[in-house]
């Protein structure tokens, strides 16, 4: 890596580390990805629940992507720009929107309680 942050300005000499470094990636993998297969054959017949935690692995479907659509409050999926700039709009509304009556005697007095303390 450093050698490869030497050589940037040495174009040819960036590109041929450049390639070993993807290279030994590409070999990492591939050995990540035989050892994976190795369990799920050695476990499958006796341990199923490891193919699907290996497969789990491999596919990687955690990461999540940004499609532009949107649940509403009734579950169904927005995919409509303005209706979704609508409900943006309703839950940050819900999300500020306080009704609660407020106790201004218990309010008074922890502002007085928090004002002593410091």
């Amino acid at each position: 890596m450093d050698k490869r942050r030497q050589a940037k300005n040495d174009k040819d000499a960036y590109e041929t580390l450049h390639k070993q470094k993807r290279k030994k990636c590409d070999e990492a993998k591939e050995k990540w990805l035989n050892e994976k297969c190795k369990n799920m054959d050695l476990y499958g017949k006796t341990k199923p629940h490891m193919i699907y935690k290996n497969t789990e692995e491999i596919v990687d479907r955690k990461t999540c992507s940004s499609t532009g659509c949107l649940k509403a409050k009734n579950g169904y999926i927005i995919m409509e720009k303005d209706k979704i700039l609508e409900r943006w709009a309703e839950y940050i509304h819900e999300l500020f929107d306080d009704n609660r009556k407020h106790d201004h005697k218990v309010m008074k007095r922890n502002c007085r309680s928090a004002h002593y303390e410091r």
